[in-house]
């Protein structure tokens, strides 16, 4: 599952983006397939492949993607983790890019205190 998914990094990396998605899916399918595997290891395939679908405008099939990366970094590290927030922007942006900012906005970091 981690050679898959670093596979993945590596062909998007290298513009190699239906590869890569391939690549992404497969590692996905085996950990889902493999009921010992936590999804907290896995999460960051979530991540990436949900970004890959987004520079795409695939909206649809990357919200499921970032949502589900995002809630298991939040279970796992709490909204001020820095994997965390990256999720929240991801998912901003997934919103926004797909003209649903009132969706967005649920999804937006009030400002630091003073």
């Amino acid at each position: 599952m981690n050679a898959l998914g670093s596979m993945g990094i590596n062909l998007a990396e290298r513009g190699q983006t239906a590869r890569a998605e391939a690549a992404y899916r497969e590692a996905l399918a085996l950990a889902t397939r493999n009921k010992t595997i936590a999804p907290v290891a896995y999460e960051w395939i979530d991540y990436r492949l949900a970004g890959l679908l987004l520079d795409q405008r695939r909206f649809e099939e990357a919200e499921p993607l970032a949502l589900r990366a995002l809630a298991i970094r939040d279970s796992a590290n709490g909204q001020a983790d820095a994997d965390t927030r990256q999720s929240m922007d991801q998912v901003i942006k997934l919103y926004q890019g797909w003209g649903k900012p009132e969706w967005a906005a649920k999804y937006q970091r009030s400002p630091a205190p003073p």
